[in-house]
């Protein structure tokens, strides 16, 4: 059987598809203005791509290299704080869902872009970024410990189905 230490590490393997693709969002959102900057066309696929996961209004988006980002301030916020909290979570191995902590930390957003969108608020890029990354831990906070459990539960299964097959 495995120690703590190696039932860890094995399982943090399972989650690096999801840090991945959470890096290279993150990664795309910055190298979009950069390769811009650059003038180099491929920037374009950039923006592309990652409109399908963002309106990327230019007003609203942190502005770096001369250009906008491709994801807008709470966007950005929001992939940053799930990519940090799904590192840490996974590193500790935690898989309990935070459930309170998670609503407290979702509500800035909720509260900021509903009071936005009335009309009664205009919000600035800095506070859709701070609403944005702590939607992204509260997110995570509960995305994360079930996508682990998940992980925990197939792998379960599969060591059954080994220990069966020898």
């Amino acid at each position: 059987m495995y120690n703590h230490e190696e039932k860890k590490t094995k399982f943090f393997t399972y989650t690096i598809p999801i840090y991945i693709i959470l890096v290279i969002i993150a990664l795309d959102a910055i190298l979009a203005p950069f390769l811009e900057s650059r003038m180099i066309a491929a920037s374009y696929y950039f923006y592309v791509w990652l409109r399908y996961i963002c309106h990327q209004i230019p007003t609203r988006c942190i502005w770096i290299f001369g250009s906008n980002m491709a994801l807008c301030s709470r966007c950005f916020g929001l992939f940053l704080g799930l990519l940090l909290t799904g590192i840490f979570l996974g590193l500790k191995g935690v898989k309990r869902i935070y459930w309170k902590s998670a609503i407290i930390l979702i509500l800035p957003a909720v509260i900021d872009g509903t009071i936005q969108f009335k009309g009664i608020w205009i919000s600035n890029n800095y506070l859709r970024f701070i609403s944005g990354f702590s939607t992204g831990v509260g997110s995570g906070m509960v995305l994360f410990p079930v996508y682990f459990l998940l992980i925990s539960w197939v792998i379960k299964i599969f060591r059954k189905k080994e220990v069966i097959a020898n």
